[in-house]
């Protein structure tokens, strides 16, 4: 089975998420993005019990970037222990 990091959905999915985050004003290193939509995709595939390339379908870039925005909040409880902060552009 191919890793769905390589499909067209999942490129298309964390480029929709990256453009909901800038949107936003926050910028987030490429691979901590990659890695947190993996994740979400993961955690559906396991929810749900399809495949990977079939879960992608289900995880809204908005979806990604809100986690990752409230992950990033420094006044959230438990954000201190972020280690990929999401930075404001200057």
């Amino acid at each position: 089975m191919a890793d769905v990091r390589e499909s067209v959905q999942f490129k298309a999915l964390v480029t929709k998420a990256n453009a909901v985050l800038l949107t936003r004003g926050l910028e987030i290193e490429p691979i901590a993005l990659v890695d947190v939509v993996a994740h979400m995709v993961d955690a559906i595939a396991e929810q749900t019990g399809l495949d990977p390339e079939e879960a992608v379908h289900l995880v809204p870039s908005d979806t990604v970037a809100e986690a990752i925005a409230r992950a990033s909040d420094e006044q959230a409880e438990g954000a201190g222990n972020v280690h990929a902060r999401a930075s404001r552009p200057r």
